[in-house]
């Protein structure tokens, strides 16, 4: 019983935080995407293409790159339940 009160307790004490961030998340890389498919979309001239679809490639993939490291970042610093055990065993 103890081990499910605490386990429910913990999920309903940081809900809202990982939402609110996943959901930023998820628009920030729906930017991204379409800021790519734009650039390949108003590319008229063919003779530099590839230069251009190189270009919104590498961008992609940098601010891809941003993304999962602020993500990481945001995971690292949320409590977690093992964190909040050994802080108040302390």
């Amino acid at each position: 019983g103890l081990s499910v009160a605490a386990f429910l307790t913990y999920f309903v004490s940081r809900p809202t935080q990982s939402i609110e961030e996943n959901l930023e998340f998820i628009t920030w890389l729906g930017i991204i995407y379409s800021s790519y498919w734009t650039h390949q979309a108003w590319q008229f001239e063919g003779e530099n293409a590839q230069e251009v679809l190189d270009k919104a490639t590498e961008d992609a993939i940098t601010q891809i790159k941003e993304l999962i490291d602020r993500h990481a970042k945001a995971v690292k610093e949320r409590p977690s339940f093992a964190q909040r055990t050994l802080e108040r065993g302390r």
